[in-house]
């Protein structure tokens, strides 16, 4: 905007040519009446003075009249508002896929900054509008305004400083244009949202949208359009990418463990999606296999797609990328391979290899899809991990307050597993008993060092009053910062205590911190504490239980939902009042009179402590699986302690942990990493700072700087982010010693933005034709172009004038006043000197 200042004199009460009339025929009303009043009263003076006194009253009449029209000088600013185009650029995940079918094609969003930075068209227009640039995805941001003639940095008068900045600011905006972040996309609610923050009277000439038009929130375009048309400003719409679907299939997710045991087979589980082949719903593909012809009609339209998935074994190295994999695929080992049948689009299909260790040591595996003929995005057809498999007993400290079955049949059954050593400790045991374990303790660990060396506890109803406030202290920390594993399994002695018992013990709140349920608040001596029922009654097992893997006793699920069905049950369980915030209940006790109103009693529930995995039982009566099949026991008390213990057997080392709120971001988020780091003596480790290595998809390393908390000793944290699609690797040299944490974090692009790839141009054209605008089929449209002579100018130019100046008003009043005066007053003394009346 810019201003001209003037000062110029104007009459505060004329402000048209009729305001003139009514004053001036007042004037010449009041002269009028004045001759002839002096007509007749001086008929008889000499010609002199019958002309002298009508002047001077006519005079002091005149001075009234330019009193009444208030002259003033006051200071008259002109203003003038450019005309306004605004670029809106669509910078959602959906612009990082291919322009065209074309091998060899940009990034859509390559292509649009491509049009708006390399071609002469926004220099056409910048030399009369000012150009404001949007970015949106699910919500409009307003990103750069470029003022008239300012866009190709040659506007006369500027200095080769000011030139400099505004090609920076150009190239910082192109950069970012290039970068789409958004894993939304709501062109129609983001031109609609951003119009109405314009003020009723801006000078926007119109809208110039970059866009694929990929549409998966918000309302339609025609609200959109008709906010534009009623604006007066119309929308140009500039397609990007491909009309047709690009037919693609990918790895949507690969999940294997982080660590096994040289002879634990283990699975590597992949989810398969398929988008652009037109599928067919599962019903009817069902139908169309039961030979009907009417059946084959109904999906003549649609089509089933084969794909075959392949794991390979890759050669020993470090730091794999799915790309560098795939590349390497001659020098790997091709170990399984599935086809599965892809159906309906979009759905995701999940295939599972199960793997023999193929002996000790850090193993990398590729699952990749194989491309389909035609395939134009083949980047995420594959995905790597990386299975550590170590000969390291899992240590298990069984720390029980009495001789119960569960207990006796746990000790045995650890005893005999080579993979688990199991130290005992039977608080009620008197000294020298014989118990099955791998060692004996007579008093809970007595160190930190001792204590951290454990990678689960088993807590079978445990008098917790036994353990010292340090004790209590270091169970805490070996669960928040060491990952440690805790089985908490209920019982009807110490948990049962009426009075005095460390349930109510005020100097226990940590201790039943630990426990994913709430505790009843007060007992007393006559209430029963614990519920048992006159027949066994089965698990009630919730959505999240029936999917845990660790709580399956077969190996589908199929089998295993059949084998908890053939179990009777169990009698009784822990009264408890609800489930802690956070925390997951997996299984209810099922008599329905054993409920708390609506709430069911709760017999399995887990929740994270800390990095730490807890697990809590309301009954001790898993036992009584072995009357259904002895391996079973086995199985089922197995996988729970791996799963407790998983967090302690990810850890790479004993001198810290590397973590990440997941393993799977969109391109461009902020991928925080947390670091608890300890020194030789498992204590925090003291610095100001540590330096994380950050591998990146296209080779490149990038260092991130972790800060100290200091709320938090020990801790570190630090963020970072990349817009690289892939599969990257963060590594972090431990401080005073050789060893390095390390993960893998996948890059994925976001689901939503996938499900409809294809240029939108239905969408395009509404937008354009109901704001009464025009709509391109793509940046190559030679008439884009002509967008500069199409596009109206809106520049407006607009006079302010400031309040009238008072020095002045008040003088000239003063003055004025002296006049009408004086010229009274010499009439008056005339009068008298001539004997008038």
């Amino acid at each position: 905007m810019n201003m001209d200042e003037k000062i110029v004199f104007q009459w505060g009460r004329i402000e048209g040519n009729a305001d003139w009339i009514l004053p001036i025929l007042a004037l010449l009303a009041a002269w009028w009446i004045v001759l002839r009043i002096y007509r007749y009263d001086g008929r008889e003076l000499r010609t002199l003075w019958r002309w002298l006194l009508p002047a001077l009253r006519m005079g002091a009449i005149f001075v009234l009249f330019v009193i009444y029209l208030e002259p003033q000088w006051r200071t008259e600013r002109q203003t003038k508002q450019n005309s306004q185009v605004a670029i809106f650029v669509d910078v959602s995940q959906s612009m990082t896929l291919p322009e065209s079918d074309a091998p060899t094609a940009p990034q859509r969003s390559a292509a649009a900054t491509k049009l708006l930075f390399d071609s002469p068209l926004l220099k056409k227009m910048n030399e009369k509008h000012d150009l404001i640039f949007v970015g949106f995805d699910d919500e409009a941001r307003k990103l750069q305004m470029f003022p008239m003639k300012s866009w190709s940095g040659e506007k006369s008068g500027e200095n080769t400083s000011e030139v400099d900045a505004e090609l920076a600011k150009r190239e910082a905006l192109r950069r970012t244009l290039e970068q789409p972040q958004g894993t939304r996309s709501a062109p129609s609610d983001a031109i609609r949202a951003w119009l109405n923050t314009q003020p009723p009277d801006a000078p926007l000439a119109a809208v110039v949208l970059c866009t694929d038009g990929a549409q998966n929130q918000g309302g339609e375009p025609s609200a959109a359009a008709r906010s534009a048309q009623k604006m007066g400003v119309p929308i140009y719409s500039i397609g990007i990418g491909s009309a047709s679907p690009l037919e693609n299939y990918r790895l949507y997710e690969m999940e294997a463990p982080v660590r096994v045991q040289p002879h634990d087979p283990f699975f590597i589980t992949g989810l398969v999606q398929g988008v652009g082949f037109g599928g067919i719903s599962e019903d009817k593909m069902e139908q169309e296999s039961n030979s009907s012809e009417n059946s084959r009609v109904r999906v003549s339209a649609g089509r089933v797609k084969m794909v075959r998935v392949e794991l390979h074994l890759l050669p020993q190295s470090e730091n794999w990328t799915p790309e560098s994999a795939e590349n390497s695929l001659g020098e790997s080992t091709l170990l399984q391979t599935q086809e599965i049948l892809l159906g309906e689009e979009g759905r995701v299909v999940p295939v599972r290899f199960e793997i023999e260790p193929p002996g000790e040591g850090k193993f990398a595996y590729l699952m990749r899809v194989v491309p389909v003929l035609g395939e134009r995005i083949t980047s995420d057809n594959a995905r790597v991990a990386e299975v550590e498999i170590i000969d390291r007993k899992l240590r298990a400290l069984i720390c029980a307050g009495g001789p119960t079955r569960e207990y006796q049949f746990l000790l045995a059954a650890f005893y005999r597993d080579k993979t688990i050593e199991s130290h005992v400790l039977l608080q009620s045991a008197r000294p020298g008993a014989s118990q099955e374990g791998d060692k004996m303790l007579v008093e809970f660990p007595q160190t930190r060092e001792e204590l951290f060396s454990y990678d689960c506890i088993l807590a079978i109803d445990p008098d917790w009053q036994r353990l010292s406030p340090a004790q209590v202290e270091w169970l805490d920390e070996w669960l928040v910062r060491q990952a440690g594993g805790l089985l908490l399994i209920a019982g009807p002695v110490y948990m049962g205590e009426s009075v005095g018992g460390w349930i109510e013990d005020p100097n226990f709140e940590r201790i039943r911190a630990f426990y994913p349920v709430e505790f009843q608040k007060r007992f007393s001596a006559a209430r029963q504490n614990t519920y048992l029922a006159e027949r066994a009654w089965a698990l009630d097992f919730s959505r999240e239980g029936v999917e845990a893997e660790f709580l399956r006793l077969g190996d589908s699920l199929s089998e295993s939902v059949r084998a908890w069905d053939e179990f009777e049950g169990v009698y009784g369980y822990f009264p408890t009042k609800n489930l802690k915030p956070g925390a997951t209940a997996l299984a209810y006790f099922s008599n329905p009179r054993a409920k708390n109103g609506d709430q069911k009693p709760i017999l399995i529930a887990s929740q994270f402590y800390g990095s730490g995995r807890i697990l809590y039982f309301g009954t001790g009566e898993f036992w009584r699986l072995r009357t259904l099949n002895p391996d079973y026991f086995v199985r089922f008390y197995t996988q729970i302690v791996r799963y407790v213990a998983q967090g302690r057997m990810a850890q790479q080392s004993t001198r810290g942990r590397l973590m990440l709120t997941k393993d799977s971001f969109a391109p461009g988020d902020s991928i925080d990493i947390r670091a608890q780091l300890f020194d030789a003596q498992l204590a925090p480790l003291s610095a100001t700072a540590v330096e994380a290595e950050v591998f990146l998809p296209d080779g490149r390393i990038q260092s991130v700087k972790l800060a100290a908390e200091p709320e938090q000793p020990g801790t570190f944290v630090g963020s970072f982010s990349t817009i690289l699609e892939g599969t990257l690797r963060i590594e972090l040299p431990i401080p005073q010693s050789e060893e390095r944490l390390a993960r893998r974090v996948e890059i994925v692009l976001s689901d939503v933005e996938r499900e409809k790839p294809q240029k939108n141009m239905p969408l395009l054209e509404t937008l354009a034709r109901d704001s009464g605008g025009r709509a391109f089929e793509s940046p190559d449209d030679a008439e884009i172009q002509s967008l500069p002579e199409i596009i109206l100018g809106k520049t407006r130019v607009a006079t302010i004038s400031s309040m009238a100046d008072p020095v002045f008003e008040r003088e000239f009043m003063w003055k004025m006043l002296c006049i009408f005066v004086g010229l009274l007053s010499v009439e008056w003394f005339l009068r008298r000197i001539l004997k008038l009346a």
